[in-house]
């Protein structure tokens, strides 16, 4: 076994146990915030969350731009150069969110998120404050996470999870305390949940730099021209990251607008039921992203060939697991959330094909970013982002399939790549390899 191996291991068994406890943890977090806000709020809940993660995300990619770049000179042991990038980094997040925060409360009183989101439970007011409260909370809570970044350049992905798990533990009982007390409010789960990221992140930094000394950020270390090739690699990424939240961000607000708030519950249900497949397959290919770049850096073409082999392998284990939960579906979403929430049998099985095609997705982009050769990705997801709109209004108001035509239109927009990356896998190794 290498070593980078013996690290993959090591860190998948410790994030094994915390993973196990965060899918049981998100899982009750669902079911107490619908028991809290009821189905229509929470469907507004998840449609105003996704779109503030679709606005934070205009970071420019920052944050996988320092991923690479840290994890590359790592590979190489300079670490000076490495340090000059984690203070780089949150210098870049520290100026994106307080550019962004203040666009953002200047341009909201102009803005009908009413008609925008088709929501009429809230006010405009109401959504208003809301897309605030939980902007200010991402975004200060995006310049403490440039620490994710590190974590994963160093190996040490098991941290992020450990993270996610003191988060939800404190929303979790937050929320159960405020359902004992009768006070229901969705912009006390705004607080409550903003909160939560901000303190357990905060925590988790404290303990990893005390053992990462060498990588604590210090003013001395801003070197400005260290940020040219972070950009670089940081637009690359943002096109990735904006075509793909584009694809799911808008999913949510169409189905909220063509079909109403209560059917984003529903899709959202069936995408965290299925999604204790994508976490297993995250939990994986995680850590393995700055391996890729380690092991491509270092012209270790054979290990990656073979780790790519297994992934594939793996992806046949996932899709028997899927065909189960398709199969069993309605009655553990039954037991799961403690009523019965209606769809068609057609939309768990398209539900289910949408989370294959995102977990085959996954093995090849994964691997094309680590290695920074990510135009194919780029190309097609963009693509993807450009139909996927068009065809969810043709499917949902001309086809009139309802739910079924916005999980029909995204596996469409996931296509592309799903064949293209494979391809691009197989003649990038083969040429390395033959060379």
């Amino acid at each position: 076994m290498t070593k980078r191996e013996s690290t993959l291991y090591q860190q998948l068994k410790i994030s094994v146990i915390f993973k196990i406890l965060n899918i049981f943890l998100s899982f009750l977090l669902i079911k107490y915030m619908i028991l809290y806000l009821g189905n229509a709020l929470y469907g507004v809940w998840v449609v105003i969350f996704s779109v503030v993660m679709f606005i934070i995300n205009f970071d420019l990619g920052i944050s996988n731009g320092i991923k690479n770049q840290l994890a590359y000179y790592l590979a190489l042991n300079k670490i000076k150069r490495s340090k000059e990038v984690v203070t780089v980094g949150y210098m870049i997040a520290i100026i994106f969110s307080i550019v962004s925060f203040s666009f953002l409360l200047l341009c909201s009183d102009y803005v009908n998120w009413q008609n925008i989101f088709g929501i009429y439970i809230l006010s405009n007011n109401e959504l208003k404050k809301l897309i605030l409260i939980m902007s200010f909370f991402i975004l200060f809570n995006f310049i403490l996470s440039i620490v994710f970044a590190v974590y994963n350049a160093v190996q040490r992905t098991s941290l992020i999870i450990i993270s996610q798990f003191f988060s939800q533990t404190f929303s979790l009982i937050a929320i159960y305390f405020l359902m004992k007390i009768q006070l229901v409010s969705i912009f006390y789960l705004a607080y409550i949940y903003g909160g939560s990221l901000i303190v357990s992140n905060f925590f988790v930094s404290i303990f990893f730099y005390r053992k990462h000394k060498y990588l604590i950020p210090h003013y001395k270390y801003l070197n400005f021209k260290i940020m040219r090739p972070i950009f670089n690699l940081s637009i690359k990424f943002f096109v990735l990251q904006l075509t793909i939240l584009f694809i799911f961000s808008t999913d949510r607000i169409l189905i909220s607008h063509f079909l109403g708030p209560e059917n984003v519950t529903i899709y959202d249900v069936l995408y965290k039921y299925f999604s204790i497949v994508s976490v297993i397959n995250n939990l994986i290919n995680t850590p393995l992203w700055s391996m890729y770049t380690e092991a491509y850096t270092k012209k270790d073409y054979k290990w990656i060939i073979k780790i790519l082999k297994k992934m594939i392998k793996l992806f046949f284990v996932y899709f028997v697991l899927i065909i189960l939960q398709v199969n069993l579906g309605e009655k553990i979403i039954h037991l799961w959330l403690g009523k019965k929430i209606i769809f068609e049998n057609s939309t768990i099985i398209l539900s289910g094909t949408m989370v294959l095609m995102i977990l085959w997705h996954s093995i090849f982009a994964y691997f094309t970013n680590g290695i920074n050769k990510t135009m194919n990705q780029m190309l097609s997801t963009l693509l993807g982002a450009i139909i996927n709109i068009p065809l969810t209004i043709y499917f949902v108001t001309y086809l009139d399939l309802g739910l079924n035509g916005v999980l029909l239109a995204t596996i469409c927009s996931l296509l592309i790549f799903n064949i293209t990356g494979p391809i691009q896998a197989y003649y990038e190794l083969k040429i390395k390899v033959n060379k």
